[in-house]
């Protein structure tokens, strides 16, 4: 093999996760990382959806009383509780959000009154009725708009932690995503940490 053909892409991604792996082992030793799962309900402001949110999240320790955390949220949903069948028919609720966020827990084991607030990053899509023939109080041949979702904004969450056992934790939490476009969201979520 000549020796200055470029490094395949498999083995860049090979080399990427060994070095993330290291990274993690040696980051761990000196931080407290605690990962959560967690799942929840969630609620989209501009059209109604309402549904299921899913959502995993690092921890990291850096005092006694505070900890960054780094989550990933994942909110669908095929239901806005104020339309009829017809008008909920082929509608779809998607997003993904990333957040970046510093949380003040009030016990010293991360547990008691949780307070945090950050930076969130959304994508997802939507599919959602628009209009229709109102017809003695029923709607007919509805028309629907997709709408691909992009925008940055805040995030703001207030919860409450406590130890299941000694080694699980649980969190209950309430989060507000505000973003610069519209489709703010409010999520209640529980966590377990492991």
């Amino acid at each position: 093999r000549n020796s200055t053909q470029p490094i395949s892409w498999k083995m860049k991604h090979c080399l990427l996760m060994a070095a993330l792996l290291v990274s993690f082992t040696v980051t761990r030793a000196q931080i407290n990382i605690r990962p959560y799962a967690a799942v929840g309900y969630g609620l989209e402001n501009q059209i109604g959806f309402r549904g299921m949110t899913l959502q995993g999240e690092l921890a990291f320790g850096f005092t006694d009383h505070i900890e960054g955390i780094v989550h990933m949220n994942y909110f669908f949903s095929n239901n806005v509780p104020k339309w009829d069948k017809s008008m909920n028919e082929g509608a779809y609720y998607h997003q993904v959000t990333s957040a970046i966020k510093a949380l003040y827990h009030t016990r010293e084991d991360g547990n008691g009154l949780l307070l945090s607030g950050g930076l969130a990053f959304r994508s997802g899509k939507t599919n959602h009725f628009l209009t229709g023939d109102l017809h003695d109080g029923v709607f007919t041949n509805n028309r629907y708009i997709t709408d691909e979702l992009r925008g940055k904004g805040l995030v703001a969450g207030i919860g409450y932690g406590f130890n299941i056992t000694s080694s699980l934790n649980a969190r209950v939490e309430i989060n507000h995503y505000a973003f610069t476009a519209l489709n703010d969201m409010q999520t209640l979520t529980l966590k377990i940490g492991f």
